[in-house]
């Protein structure tokens, strides 16, 4: 077999290996997705109990109506187990607010993480899905950002305010309650049901 042959044939080979590879990834990312609507289904009446802290966490009848600044989330729980948990964040003088939403497999890793940072400065809406396999490992994000007012973006001012990354449910800012898991499994018991918690934004 020829040199040039053999280099056709092996180029050839690499072709046919690229879109198998973005066919795997494509049934990954479609996986994922099917965990997030079968997580958002299973909490249709939305948060049950809410929590301010954090130091220390204490449970509240009601999260604030209003929010100038700082944060506060909501943590939906199947049992004793976090599922999802949205998290808002406002900052100073509500010059920027952000909405993120993790999702978690069954066995607490960390399967999406999808946020929009809202920043009134600059005139800019960012959205960044980002999607894991069971190992932590990042598959894939998407990146979009357009004008808040469908004119001009900023540029100049912007300031991406990147959420924390919480790569397993027990890595949430309040997992650490050592009564929390405890008054999750209590609640409703056999039965998903959520969480809201409030917090502060440092």
């Amino acid at each position: 077999m020829g040199q040039r042959l053999k280099t056709i044939l092996i180029g050839a080979a690499s072709l046919l290996c690229v879109p198998l590879l973005a066919f795997g990834r494509s049934k990954h990312i479609n996986d994922i997705e099917q965990i997030c609507r079968d997580i958002i289904a299973e909490f249709p009446n939305g948060p049950t109990l809410v929590f301010s802290g954090p130091d220390p966490w204490s449970e509240i009848d009601t999260p604030p109506l209003e929010m100038t600044e700082g944060a506060w989330a909501y943590v939906y729980a199947e049992g004793a187990g976090i599922r999802w948990l949205f998290l808002r964040q406002v900052g100073p003088g509500e010059s920027w607010l952000e909405d993120t939403n993790y999702f978690y497999r069954q066995d607490g890793t960390l399967a999406k993480r999808q946020r929009t940072l809202s920043s009134f400065k600059s005139n800019i809406s960012l959205d960044v899905t980002s999607y894991y396999d069971p190992d932590g490992k990042l598959v894939k994000e998407i990146t979009r950002h357009r004008a808040l007012d469908g004119k001009h973006e900023n540029t100049a001012n912007f300031v991406d305010h990147e959420p924390p990354l919480f790569p397993t449910a027990s890595d949430v800012p309040f997992s650490d309650d050592p009564d929390l898991s405890h008054r999750l499994a209590k609640a409703i018991p056999q039965s998903p049901r959520a969480a809201a918690i409030v917090f502060s934004h440092s």
